[in-house]
């Protein structure tokens, strides 16, 4: 895995810096861990042109190009329908993540995202959900701070916050729209500076939770090409979430991968913590983050106790209940039980085989990464 995530990000440095591919390599197996990390247009537009890449890969990739452009058309599509009504209605709103880079990368298609993000004026939710049940989508799910909406292949999620309420991150977020500078008509738009901290954060999250994969870190990378930002403000900003030894990483580690740095064992760590994690992270990351700070024989007890009695905040999330009334938490865990034993039995040889997966070297590295980043971890 490691050997092909390596191969993988040379094909994407090798593009930006037009170079040539690499001759005798497993493409097939590039090309499948591009899949995973959500970078097979990209793939398919460095090697669509090379003597070294097979035709069979190729055919594969450009079949899989298609389809997502086909996706992606259709979230452009309507994307640009809700945005009309939204100004028809006066409601004020910023498209958000993948739609903003992927504008900055050589072509929008080789940037692709699994939906549309936007953040609303929360006193306009009922106008947004209206608008969207005119427009033909179905609510697939209704969130903390924002709601999920499924039409054919196009996902919206509609924030009216851009972090829910118990995440780490709201006070300093609570306020984020009356931040907004003023565009055309009702779209407005985050200044450089803060647009990169939310990102950033949004990050942080995943880092913190499970890891993230390559496409982050070339994010990351085509951002700071791209984007003139007031230095001094950022760190002023970045200090409030304690988030600086974050950037300095995962900016060290664009610069490794795309640029021209030179390697570290410490970038090496990270570059491998990214390189296993795929899009979105992996749930091993996650067990080990959760456990880490006391080697893996405490690591596997503390998880195995965890799943045992989870914490308040994880159980006010599966049953809602808990917490509008937490004299019922307890209780919950009885009720869980009772799921796991019934429903879901397969569950408790799972917990098994994570709990064999916490291995010295495994806690070790992660604590080391916890390290490098400072990452803040929620409780």
């Amino acid at each position: 895995m490691k050997l092909t995530g390596e191969l993988l990000i040379t094909v994407v440095r090798n593009y930006f810096k037009n170079l040539p591919m690499p001759e005798g390599v497993d493409y097939e197996a590039i090309f499948r861990l591009a899949k995973l990390h959500s970078m097979g247009n990209l793939f398919y537009e460095a090697v669509k042109n090379s003597s070294a890449v097979p035709e069979s890969v190729k055919t594969e990739a450009k079949q899989h190009f298609f389809a997502n452009v086909a996706q992606q058309t259709a979230q452009e599509y309507y994307a640009e329908e809700l945005f009309e009504r939204l100004e028809e209605k006066k409601i004020p709103y910023v498209p958000l993540k993948g739609y903003i880079l992927r504008r900055m990368y050589p072509a929008p298609e080789l940037r692709t995202s699994c939906d549309l993000d936007i953040f609303y004026d929360k006193e306009c939710t009922e106008s947004v959900r209206n608008i969207l049940f005119d427009m033909g989508f179905a609510e697939e799910r209704e969130g903390d701070n924002h709601d999920a909406w499924m039409l054919d292949s196009v996902t919206i999620e509609t924030h009216h916050d851009l972090v829910s309420e118990s995440n780490i991150y709201y006070d300093y977020l609570k306020d984020a729209f009356s931040k907004l500078l003023v565009g055309k008509g009702m779209r407005r738009n985050f200044t450089p500076e803060d647009f990169y901290v939310y990102f950033l954060i949004h990050s942080a999250k995943h880092f913190a939770y499970a890891g993230f994969g390559i496409r982050t870190v070339l994010d990351v990378w085509i951002y700071c090409k791209n984007v003139s930002m007031d230095e001094e403000y950022l760190t002023g900003e970045l200090k409030k979430v304690r988030l600086l030894k974050f950037r300095e990483a995962i900016e060290s580690l664009a610069e490794y991968w795309f640029g021209d740095s030179e390697k570290t064992d410490d970038l090496e760590i990270l570059s491998e913590y990214v390189l296993t994690s795929g899009t979105y992270g992996r749930s091993d990351n996650r067990r080990a983050i959760e456990t880490s700070g006391s080697g893996a024989k405490a690591a596997r007890k503390k998880f195995f106790w965890g799943k045992i009695f989870p914490s308040f905040k994880y159980m006010k999330k599966m049953y809602p209940i808990v917490g509008k009334c937490p004299i019922l938490y307890p209780f919950s865990w009885i009720v869980r039980w009772g799921a796991v034993l019934f429903k879901r039995r397969r569950n408790i040889g799972m917990t098994i085989t994570h709990m064999k997966q916490l291995d010295e070297k495994k806690v070790s590295k992660i604590e080391r990464v916890i390290e490098l980043t400072d990452i803040p971890l929620e409780e």
